[in-house]
């Protein structure tokens, strides 16, 4: 397989995968040509990104806050 063609948009992420096809004799352009097409589609996947950054954000405003320290050692 080659590498994919990734569309990503703000709702859904979508990969085409296209299997190459190479022609095996000189015969071959007679015959019609069949390749496989992988879709993947990923709906929603950014909303996994915008949460890793929330809990690293809320991580570093609970770290590095002003106040008393709730850490014990």
């Amino acid at each position: 397989m080659l590498n994919p063609f990734i569309h990503r948009s703000l709702f859904k992420t979508d990969q085409v995968w296209v299997v190459p096809v190479f022609a095996a004799s000189d015969k071959a352009w007679r015959m019609p040509i069949e390749a496989t097409v992988v879709i993947r589609t990923y709906p929603l996947l950014m909303w996994l990104w915008v949460g890793l950054t929330m809990v690293c954000v809320g991580s570093m405003v609970i770290t590095f806050r002003n106040g008393e320290s709730r850490l014990v050692f």
